[in-house]
């Protein structure tokens, strides 16, 4: 699941405001401006008018900010469940006037629900990363064939390498419920 806060005045545990501004400041990556969470971002032109500072604990990770100032905060809980707070309005914002607000929207999403796999185009041969849910007890492929393949859950992702056409099933398994999710080779 996913929660995502803009600029809300209830803000989960962890997150804590330290201060406000009405200084405009252009909005920045937190992190590298080479990661996912900023792909196809351009910022060069993004302000915000009015904002509140924001601390998360050692739990959060900051991921935007306004000069020094932490604006965006994200982090992933045992569950899998994504958090992620931006303490400021969209309206208080040149952003709805900037391609960055569509593309931030999609990073968020895809942030916290990520896809299984991030290719497009899957082909025989290819070796493909497979994300998998946290907290899954076990997971496998069905081939096209019928036959299954257990996936390694030692990580949030694995690898998986497809050797025929058609579709394919990967299944995850709790105690507390199943997630199939389907895709064609």
């Amino acid at each position: 699941g996913a929660i995502m806060i803009f600029g809300g005045q209830n803000l989960p545990e962890g997150v804590t405001v330290t201060g406000y501004s009405e200084t405009p400041e252009k909005l920045k990556a937190a992190g590298a401006s080479t990661a996912p969470l900023y792909r196809d971002m351009i910022l060069d032109n993004t302000y915000i008018s009015r904002y509140s500072v924001i601390r998360g604990s050692s739990l959060w990770d900051d991921i935007y900010r306004c000069g020094e100032d932490t604006v965006g905060v994200t982090r992933r809980a045992q569950d899998g469940t994504v958090t992620t707070v931006l303490s400021f309005d969209v309206h208080d914002s040149n952003l709805p006037l900037q391609s960055d607000l569509t593309v931030m929207l999609r990073n968020l999403v895809r942030h916290s629900l990520p896809w299984i796999v991030e290719e497009n185009d899957v082909y025989v041969g290819q070796e493909l990363t497979v994300s998998l849910l946290p907290y899954e007890d076990y997971a496998f492929v069905t081939r096209p064939d019928g036959t299954q393949q257990n996936l390694a859950m030692e990580q949030s992702q694995t690898v998986f390498v497809p050797s025929e056409t058609g579709v394919y099933r990967i299944t995850e398994k709790s105690d507390e419920k199943t997630v199939y999710k389907d895709f064609f080779v």
